[in-house]
């Protein structure tokens, strides 16, 4: 082999070595700037740590409704006594007011009680939302994304229960959206489900 076709050789080499190396950083720097998608509500509803807020929220709304029909048959009782009295007497227009109270009272405790029960399911909602935002920031972190975006669901024109009567109302509806595409390796929605459920059975067994 001549030193012309040695050279050749050698410079086809070094061009196909620049050429992989060019397209090692274009691709690692296109992750490294890429944006992800996490679909929030998904890994809200599928949560270890949501189900058992859930399931602590209805035991609190269980005792509030068993104390509630404790009160409503109170007041039933109270109801029968009264029917028993003859009207236009002192004793029944006493007895009256106490029902009358007895039933205000109640419906305001009761309205208490379930604003009281909404508050705590936002102010749970509102913890565990702080987590995943942390979750997703490391786990995109960790794969080289510098920005994660909500998934949407795909938009669907005529869905059941959607009044677009015009055009105009059409690219509102389109204009609403904050994505129009996006590949499923750009999902971390799993991912980010993950690495909660593992770190809040770790923490479950921590506390034991």
């Amino acid at each position: 082999m001549g030193d012309l076709q040695v050279n050749i050789m050698r410079s086809r080499i070094l061009i196909a070595f620049a050429a992989a190396l060019l397209l090692g950083a274009s691709a690692a720097s296109a992750q490294k700037s890429g944006v992800a998608v996490v679909d929030v509500k998904k890994v809200f509803e599928s949560l270890r740590e949501w189900a058992q807020a859930k399931a602590q929220i209805q035991n609190m709304a269980d005792l509030v409704k068993l104390e509630d029909q404790s009160r409503q048959q109170k007041l039933q009782q109270m109801r029968e006594d009264l029917e028993l009295l003859p009207r236009d007497t002192p004793n029944y227009a006493r007895k009256l007011e106490d029902f009358e109270l007895a039933a205000l009272n109640r419906n305001v405790w009761l309205q208490y009680q379930q604003a009281k029960l909404g508050r705590e399911e936002v102010s749970r909602m509102e913890v565990i939302y702080g987590k995943i935002v942390d979750a997703t920031k490391r786990v995109a972190t960790a794969s080289g994304y510098q920005m994660v975006l909500v998934k949407e669901k795909p938009l669907k024109i005529l869905e059941q229960g959607d009044q677009i009567k015009d055009r105009e109302q059409l690219w509102d509806k389109i204009a609403e959206r904050k994505l129009i595409w996006w590949s499923d390796d750009l999902d971390l929605t799993d991912q980010v489900r993950t690495k909660m459920d593992n770190e809040f059975i770790a923490g479950a067994e921590n506390n034991k």
